[in-house]
């Protein structure tokens, strides 16, 4: 899923999932007939729809009481992966092999000079081939992206450049949070050991909250909607719990 808001979203006509405009297939059931609501047709091109705006107050979905159907969209993930491992393994692959050669690369020439591991350099490297096999594999589900009859796939641009970036900045925000509060909480609990656990629980609870707010992020950035954080917090509002 990615951010949606009232200007790009639309309904799948086949089993009216709310989705974003920007999408070509729907990732639940695999149909290309989308509308502004389950009972109209909507021009790709143009953007104007045959709904009456009131429809949408009856339609399951609505923005203004959106809830994520969480089980059934894990369910549909997993079952995308399974109907199309092939692709799967294509968008895979390479990256993984790539990754891994770099970093045998690196292994081999700092010890045969007896230099330590540059582990970052080495997390970096499988971050960023991991966010290319994410940025094709979002663009594959979301866009219908992808040239079945390649061996491989492998696409470097800004949009890869960029999903690591969130990526890295958002983990440095999430345990940033979690290392703030585990600290102060350190510090008030005065060797008090029930209250050094609580705000250890704590920290884990507001890092998990911001991360499940900021989850939208990644998936704009694939399709080149740009990182919005904005849209992000504004359409897990009353998600958060279920991510």
């Amino acid at each position: 899923m990615i951010a949606i808001t009232e200007k790009n979203h639309v309904f799948c006509q086949n089993c009216s999932a709310e989705l974003h405009n920007s999408i070509r297939i729907c990732p639940t059931c695999g149909s290309r007939e989308f509308g502004q609501s389950p009972l109209a047709s909507i021009d790709r091109n143009s953007g104007q729809s045959s709904a009456d705006p009131s429809i949408l107050n009856g339609v399951p979905g609505n923005l203004g009481n959106f809830r994520i159907p969480i089980w059934s969209e894990v369910g549909s993930a997993y079952a995308q992966v399974f109907a199309n491992l092939g692709v799967f393994a294509r968008l895979a692959w390479l990256p993984i092999a790539i990754s891994y050669s770099i970093n045998f690369a690196i292994g081999y020439y700092t010890g045969a000079n007896g230099v330590p591991f540059p582990e970052f350099v080495g997390v970096l490297n499988q971050l960023f081939f991991a966010s290319v096999f994410a940025v094709s594999w979002h663009r594959f589900v979301m866009l219908g992206d992808t040239k079945s009859n390649q061996l491989a796939s492998l696409s470097i641009s800004g949009r890869e450049f960029l999903f690591t970036l969130a990526t890295v900045l958002i983990l440095i925000a999430v345990y940033g949070v979690a290392f703030v509060i585990g600290v102060l909480g350190a510090v008030l609990a005065g060797g008090d050991e029930n209250l050094g656990i609580a705000t250890g629980i704590l920290g884990l609870l507001a890092a998990g909250v911001i991360s499940s707010r900021l989850i939208f992020v990644f998936p704009s950035i694939a399709v080149d909607l740009g990182p919005s954080i904005s849209e992000s917090f504004s359409e897990t509002s009353k998600n958060t719990w279920r991510i």
